[in-house]
């Protein structure tokens, strides 16, 4: 038989609650991030009648796009493509946005998503500047490649990545597969689009640049004003 005196005791069950506090902790961390805030409204961009609603942007010798089963397919142009939303925007803060999508050909831009920020716009960039460059353009009139959110990540082609992006008036956070790889304060800061064809994405869109691209599961929420 194994004797345990009460010192002993009183550790093994310190340990215990300290493995279930850590386990709840990170149970806590892992969680998706809408799922703190408070959701509006929910609208699935790529399936049902919405999925209607993108059309080509209006960028010389930019590729078509096609939808299909819910999978939008960019195909690649001399350099820029890009779709634009010619629906009503749900809204122009207080929101994020959900996607899937993955680089199937070329090898820079495969999502440049184009957002409103109140009155203005500014792009989320994943894979730019030779593949793997991610950030914000623009910030204070500088690009992702030159401001504060200025992040690398490297991509593999043919892979799906689940990518989040919320906007708040004082805030700008995204995520990759969960991974937060931009989180900017943006008060008093200048949002605007970077100076190339990507503008023509406005006021919400996505741009590839030199690159194949298809996305899925594409989701705005509403959310409730921030407090």
């Amino acid at each position: 038989m194994i004797k345990i005196n009460l010192i002993t005791l009183k550790r093994l069950i310190t340990f215990g609650l300290g493995v279930i506090i850590l386990s709840c902790s990170r149970e806590k961390l892992v969680q998706s991030p809408s799922e703190q805030e408070g959701v509006i409204e929910e609208l699935h961009l790529l399936s049902g009648p919405l999925k209607d609603d993108w059309e080509r942007a209006a960028i010389e010798r930019g590729g078509s796009f096609h939808i299909t089963e819910g999978v939008m397919k960019l195909e690649v142009g001399e350099y820029m493509s890009g779709v634009t939303w010619k629906g009503e925007l749900p809204a122009r803060i207080d929101y994020e946005i959900e996607l899937e999508a993955r680089r199937t050909g070329g090898q820079d831009i495969f999502l440049g998503l184009t957002i409103p920020v109140g009155p203005d716009h500014c792009s989320w960039i994943c894979g730019g500047w030779g593949g793997d460059l991610v950030g914000i353009s623009n910030l204070d009139e500088m690009s992702a490649a030159d401001n504060d959110t200025t992040n690398f990540y490297t991509f593999e082609e043919a892979r799906w990545y689940h990518c989040r992006i919320r906007v708040r008036p004082d805030r700008i956070r995204c995520w990759i597969d969960g991974e937060v790889v931009v989180d900017v304060d943006i008060t008093g800061r200048e949002i605007s689009m970077f100076y190339s064809d990507i503008e023509e994405t406005v006021p919400f869109g996505l741009a590839t640049y030199d690159a194949e691209a298809e996305y899925r599961n594409l989701i705005w929420r509403t959310l409730e004003p921030s407090q």
